[in-house]
């Protein structure tokens, strides 16, 4: 099994919101690539969001290079200009998906997200999600500091499994539930 580790460079989006245009930009480091995710809106609506491999922010326009076109066309999403903060979430939710395309990997993937720092806190948690996807070729782990719950992906994954990680991800709801309960009670 491959494991290969996400990180946000960019702990928010990086909001450039003039009339016209405006951009939002989000990069991620996963493994050794580094990639920009990009929001555009132009004069009208809708938002249009692209995947660039590398830096956009860079000073270097060769720094980076656009490697999709409109997923948000592709998805079927429309967004107002005023609406850019249900662009970013999904634009995060489709990149998730992409991901698997992105790095060019090859067989089954499961896309973890998931704060690190909860992780550690909830090890043993880790350990069945672990677990439970031996035996996939790939496993992505993308570090969200606001992800308090995991958020799970997968492209290829037999649905015995699809439906263990649902079932794991629900139990871990479940747990913070009875915790936070537990925390208010006494």
């Amino acid at each position: 099994m491959k494991v290969i580790e996400c990180k946000w460079v960019d702990e928010n989006w990086v909001e450039s919101l003039i009339w016209a245009p405006s951009q939002l930009y989000r990069r991620i480091k996963c493994g050794d690539k580094l990639f920009t995710l990009y929001l555009r809106w132009r004069y009208e609506d809708p938002w249009r969001f692209f995947v660039a491999r590398g830096d956009m922010l860079a000073e270097d326009d060769r720094a980076w290079d656009f490697v999709t076109e409109d997923l948000f066309e592709r998805y079927n999403l429309f967004r107002r200009d005023n609406e850019y903060k249900i662009a970013e979430y999904e634009a995060q939710e489709i990149f998730y998906e992409e991901l698997h395309g992105l790095l060019c990997l090859k067989g089954s993937t499961v896309v973890l997200v998931w704060s690190k720092e909860v992780m550690e806190m909830a090890s043993k948690l880790y350990d069945e999600f672990m677990e439970i996807v031996n035996g996939v070729d790939n496993v992505v782990i993308v570090d969200d500091r606001n992800s308090v719950v995991p958020s799970v992906h997968s492209i290829g994954v037999p649905k015995e499994v699809f439906v263990k990680l649902v079932q794991w991800a629900l139990g871990f709801v479940d747990k913070r539930l009875q915790l936070d309960f537990f925390a208010r009670r006494y």
